[in-house]
């Protein structure tokens, strides 16, 4: 599969700068990628129900302070913050299935 290729190239990239793969922003997007393969609308609408929004929004404020402070670490951490939450989200709406 190119798009998981794609990322195992840029989690290697990025294990120069950070200490383990789960500190790696690309490591978070593939996990989001492969989760959320077989997804459809009615899941999406379900997963982002409640308080998604909030804290979306919320995580990605501190992205647009990173991007606007041009502050790599903390756009790194933040992307990995993002990541994590989505993952987290399909992960819980997969467990009620």
């Amino acid at each position: 599969m190119f798009a998981v290729k794609t990322f195992d190239k840029q989690i290697d990239s990025e294990l120069k700068r950070f200490e383990s793969e789960h500190h790696c922003p690309s490591y978070w997007s593939k996990k989001v990628f492969l989760a959320s393969q077989e997804l459809n609308i009615e899941d999406w609408a379900e997963i982002r129900s409640n308080n998604y929004y909030q804290a979306h929004d919320s995580i990605c404020r501190l992205i647009h302070r990173a991007e606007k402070e041009n502050n790599a670490a903390l756009f790194a951490q933040a992307n990995i913050q993002l990541n994590k939450f989505i993952f987290e989200r399909i992960t819980q709406y997969k467990k009620r299935l």
